[in-house]
Order: structure tokens, then sequence, then C-alpha cells
């Protein structure tokens, strides 16, 4: 594996390879969101609701980066699905959009931000990201173990009072 990196300013955009209205490939894309993530924290308002965007973070909707990557709203959604599954982002959705969280993007763009801030802000952002996406995913668990306890319970009951299960009537 290769070591180091190189930095790349956001007006690169500006150059006529990236305004290439080719669709985007799974490379390019991922780029593309480094590049469009906040390099220092910002707040957007939402409906009206005030949003906190922090640096690594970008708040979109799968319809606007569908236009931009030239693709399906539905190849976008696999796309961030399978970067989520990956540990590259993190999604929440927030009103009609997603808030997505690049994991690591202090590593892709190290150093200081704008204002002076070293990447521990970055880190800030994905740990809450992970806490936020692991709390939601043992609150599933839980429900999923709740369901499953409730359904073995019916069936020693059941079973217990001497219940059985009505069986479908045999094909011919």
């Amino acid at each position: 594996m290769k070591r180091g990196y190189v930095r790349i300013y956001r007006c690169i955009e500006d150059n006529i390879l990236f305004r290439d209205r080719e669709p985007a490939n799974k490379k390019s894309a991922w780029i593309d969101l480094i590049l469009m993530a906040n390099h220092q924290k910002n707040e957007i308002l939402v409906g009206n609701t005030v949003v906190v965007v922090k640096r690594g973070q970008k708040y979109t909707s799968t319809r606007k980066l569908a236009q931009r990557w030239g693709w399906s709203r539905n190849r976008v959604m696999r796309y961030l699905t399978l970067l989520e599954s990956e540990g590259m982002v993190y999604k929440e959705c927030i009103g009609n959009g997603t808030l997505l969280t690049l994991v690591n993007y202090g590593k892709y763009q190290g150093g200081r931000d704008t204002n002076g801030a070293t990447n521990e802000a970055t880190d800030e952002a994905t740990s809450e990201a992970t806490n936020g996406a692991t709390s939601e995913a043992q609150t599933i668990m839980s429900k999923n173990d709740i369901k499953n306890d409730l359904k073995n319970e019916e069936e020693k009951s059941s079973h217990f009072f001497g219940e059985e299960k009505k069986k479908k009537p045999a094909r011919e």
C-alpha cells in the first residue's frame, strides 16, 4: 500500500476536465465527495432548523448528487450504501436531505484547516456519527431481541397450555 497523501485544492473543479459532463465513475464520485466536504465547521438552515455541518461533512441530497454525477437516484443510494458498508461514510437523514460524514477526512486532508483547527474536529464528527450509528444499530437489535423473545414466549405458552397451531391442509 502506498503511503502519504496529495492534497487536492477545490479550484481543480474549475478545470475543464472536471466540467466534463460524462457520468462519474465510483472513483471520481468519491473524490468529488472529498472535494465537497466542509473544510471548516458551518451552520446551514434546513427548513426551520439550524444544522451544524462540521469539517469533513456534507449536507446534500441524492437528487443533487444524481444530477452532479449523471447517475440515477437509485444508483446514488446504492453507492452511498456501499460507502457506508465499507466504513467510508456515515449517513444521517435530516429533513429532505442527507448529512454525510466522511470517515477519516482528516487523513485525506491532513494538517490544519483555514481557521487553524487540527483534524480533531473531523475526528469528533466521525466519532459522533459512529456513536449515533452504533446506538441506532443497538436499538434495532434490542427491538429485534424483544420481538424474538415475545415470539418464543408465545410459542412456549401455547405449547404449555396444550394449544397447537392449526396446520394448513395438504394439497392433493
